[in-house]
């Protein structure tokens, strides 16, 4: 029996990096699809809607959104735990802490580059906490020469210096308004950041590295709650008539309206059959408020049966030979009978303006129908000729709460929210998000 032949080494130096990239794409779309099923609130139906019309790129971008403020800082607390643990760390102690042994694997450029991923995507009210972190971190990975102390305390001092100049007004605007959390955290990192350099005590790095890492380790897990419930999709309220465009009447023409007589004082002309003045010897026109005049022996006008008019002026008379009032317009509809367009006798009047809000995620728009994942749970079908208006609505995640600024940037905003803000300012929260039916 031949033995079998031995693996061939280039297969065995690609398996590390083909197992590499299976987890770093895997992951992300376990992610993904864990993700749609929490937004679809666990509904295979709704899930696999989600998964049919949600485009790939919209995922990565989510996560990626979300992902990169809770790994950076995950990242940062291990580099910061790490430093402390490895600089009050003796060689009696025997064996590092687990956290220690990573910040002395990690290179240079990656732990700068955990800290600069913080330092764009973090709040900016949160951003003092990587002094301290920066200074625990980096106290062990970087060595500064013993006659450059002077040198090292004078950069420090014109940092504490640009420090104060730039959060400086937004420390008083937050003592003045009662935002003391804003207070604490622009005050209290820096000066905690002093006092980080250099060992422990031994009792105390040893509890510290203990709970510092079972907490990080918590965090780490809690930090995959938010990537998984936050939405792929954008929040929107749609406005939709809640009767159908085709059976709501047209609006009469203003051409089948009666004419007006400017000269009567009363508004209106009423014209009859026989509502005509009769004449006679004394030439005077009877008036009456529903009859009109016939001749009579004597020149006086006596009620007719069917002839309406109104006042009309003193000595006016028909000359015999007269042609007789113009008859009404053949569009113009019998008395008592509805215009045309009308709705008919005893229906509903219908109101076009009679809208409903619809607070929910849009799936998918096609020819007929608006398809929203409704923030109330289930799927609506909208038909689209019904859609009337549509505005897009800031999560309650999103609104802002504080009233502070850092030099032009609002302390809820990271680097790059701010500087998108340069560019483009937000618009004002539209009304229908403030009270809209969710659903």
């Amino acid at each position: 029996m031949s033995a079998a032949p031995p693996p061939d080494s280039a297969d065995q130096g690609a398996r590390p990096g083909q197992s590499f990239w299976s987890v770093v794409v895997g992951v992300p779309a376990i992610f993904s699809v864990l993700r749609l099923g929490v937004e679809a609130g666990g509904e295979l139906q709704t899930t696999l809607l989600l998964v049919a019309n949600v485009d790939p790129i919209n995922l990565i971008a989510a996560l990626f959104t979300t992902a990169a403020r809770f790994v950076s800082a995950t990242l940062v607390g291990v580099l910061a735990i790490g430093g402390v643990a490895l600089a009050g760390h003796t060689p009696d102690q025997g064996r590092l802490p687990l956290f220690a042994r990573w910040l002395r694997a990690a290179p240079l450029w990656f732990a700068v580059a955990a800290f600069g991923l913080a330092g764009i995507t973090w709040q900016l009210m949160y951003l003092p906490l990587l002094l301290p972190c920066a200074v625990a971190a980096f106290q062990s990975i970087v060595t500064v020469p013993r006659d450059s102390r002077w040198t090292v305390a004078a950069v420090v001092g014109a940092g504490v210096v640009a420090y104060g100049w730039l959060v400086g007004p937004t420390v008083a605007a937050a003592g003045r308004q009662g935002d003391w959390l804003v207070f604490t955290l622009f005050v209290a990192p820096p000066l905690l950041a002093l006092g980080v350099p250099g060992p422990l005590p031994r009792r105390f790095v040893g509890v510290l590295t203990v709970f510092a890492q079972s907490v990080a380790l918590v965090m780490v897990a809690a930090a995959a709650v938010p990537m998984i419930t936050t939405p792929v999709l954008p929040l929107t309220v749609t406005t939709v008539l809640r009767a159908d465009p085709a059976t709501v009447p047209p609006p009469p023409d203003p051409a089948d309206a009666p004419a007006t007589d400017p000269t009567d004082p009363t508004g209106t002309a009423g014209t009859g059959p026989t509502g005509t003045a009769g004449t006679g010897p004394t030439g005077t026109a009877g008036t009456g408020p529903t009859a009109t005049a016939t001749p009579g022996p004597a020149g006086t006008a006596t009620p007719g049966p069917t002839g309406t008019a109104g006042p009309a002026p003193a000595g006016t008379t028909e000359q015999p030979g007269s042609p007789s009032p113009a008859a009404p317009p053949a569009d113009e509809p019998p008395p008592g009978e509805p215009p045309p367009g009308a709705p008919p006798a005893g229906a509903p009047p219908v109101d076009t303006r009679d809208t409903e809000d619809i607070l929910g995620h849009v799936i998918t728009v096609d020819d007929v129908h608006m398809v929203i994942l409704q923030e109330s749970g289930g799927v609506r079908y909208v038909p689209t000729g019904l859609v009337q208006a549509q505005v897009l609505c800031p999560t309650e995640g999103e609104l802002p709460r504080y009233r502070l600024w850092v030099r032009g940037f609002h302390v809820e905003d990271s680097l790059l929210e701010g500087l998108g803000r340069q560019v483009r300012p937000a618009s004002r929260l539209d009304a229908a998000c403030r009270n809209p039916v969710a659903g």
